[in-house]
């Protein structure tokens, strides 16, 4: 019966694994499709930003106006298609890069939001196809897990229905012409935005200017940490299993102990017999919630040729990914910490300047 419950609950997280790691996935797919579709299809105009709305009073994000000159000396001024609640990149004045169409030259997008779309999509594919792949390989399927998933299949479907549900009782109420109608509306709204006068804009940027810069020394001295921490881990862990010897092994049980939110974690122990023929109990470092093996699980192991009781469960894809995503997280955080430093040494425009707290 606990054998039974286990191989349902262990299907249950490995479906969980595989449609979280879709979904992140191919969220990032679509990222990365669009913005090679807007390089593809817009081209790139050098424009200045000349006035920031918002949405209304107490509302915290800011839409750049932006005016440029196309290829046929056609002067444009239009709101960009994406606002931030940080003032710092917005301020009118400030020279940016924007891309539009020929055939809606009012749609524009600046360039530093393509890189960041293009850049969260790259990361979120590299952060859920390891997920995807570790929900495959721990699926195992039998009558158990196929019942497991035509439930999960059910649940995923009935969300799915009561996400689409609204859209298909507008399209009863009025066709597909309604829908795009309310869209539309929503997107004509925006160009009625209230202007940000010059003395606001100083104001939050100001208020914001301290608050990051009071950030940056943290963000500096974590981002670094992780990424040196993250990559001594992996250079450790590559050098450990380009050295080590494997054996299989089989679980024996899983030992319990609390981890330090006070929940409990559960350890595989496993037995394994070494080249020397030494027989080897093991319990593996890494514990989890809920417990990642389960009592007669065939493992393959890893252990020093030196000493065998330095051992560690083979974990496929993830004996790496963690301290590499670990170290790629760090890098990121001190790339963005060096680049608001950079950002603040090197803008000296007027506009820039007083919303950091200089005066010209």
């Amino acid at each position: 019966m606990f054998e039974a419950l286990f191989d349902a609950f262990s299907a249950w997280m490995a479906l969980l694994y595989i449609i979280a790691g879709a979904s992140v996935s191919g969220f990032g797919l679509i990222l990365v499709g669009y913005t090679f579709y807007v390089r593809a299809t817009e081209t790139a105009y050098t424009g200045q930003i000349v006035s920031v709305r918002t949405e209304g009073p107490g509302k915290n994000m800011y839409w750049p106006v932006v005016a440029y000159t196309d290829a046929q000396g056609t002067r444009h001024e239009a709101l960009a298609n994406s606002g931030s609640s940080l003032i710092g990149g917005n301020v009118p004045g400030k020279k940016v890069t924007v891309f539009a169409a020929p055939s809606a030259p009012d749609a524009l997008m600046i360039a530093r939001d393509w890189w960041l779309l293009f850049a969260l999509g790259l990361f979120l594919l590299a952060v859920g196809s390891p997920f995807i792949a570790a929900g495959f390989e721990s699926l195992h399927f039998n009558f158990r897990t196929g019942l497991v998933a035509l439930a999960f299949a059910g649940y995923v479907g009935f969300k799915l229905f009561r996400l689409v549900h609204p859209i298909l009782d507008a399209r009863k109420a009025g066709g597909w012409s309604a829908v795009r109608e309310a869209f539309t509306a929503k997107i004509a709204q925006r160009q009625t935005m209230q202007p940000v006068s010059d003395a606001e804009l100083a104001t939050v940027g100001g208020t914001q200017s301290k608050q990051f810069a009071a950030m940056l020394p943290l963000l500096l001295v974590v981002g670094a940490a992780l990424l040196i921490g993250g990559g001594y881990w992996f250079e450790h862990q590559s050098a450990f299993l380009a050295s080590a010897l494997s054996a299989d092994g089989v679980v024996l049980r899983n030992e319990e102990s609390e981890s330090s939110d006070g929940k409990p974690s559960y350890h595989a122990v496993v037995a394994f017999t070494d080249r020397a023929g030494h027989g080897v109990t093991h319990r593996d470092a890494v514990g989890t919630e809920p417990p990642s093996f389960s009592t007669g699980d065939k493992v393959r192991v890893y252990y020093s040729a030196g000493d065998s009781s330095r051992a560690e469960i083979d974990r496929g894809i993830w004996n790496l990914l963690v301290p590499l995503l670990i170290a790629a997280f760090g890098g990121l955080l001190l790339a963005g910490g060096l680049y608001g430093v950079a950002s603040k040494r090197r803008d000296t425009s007027p506009a820039t300047q007083t919303l950091f707290g200089k005066q010209t």
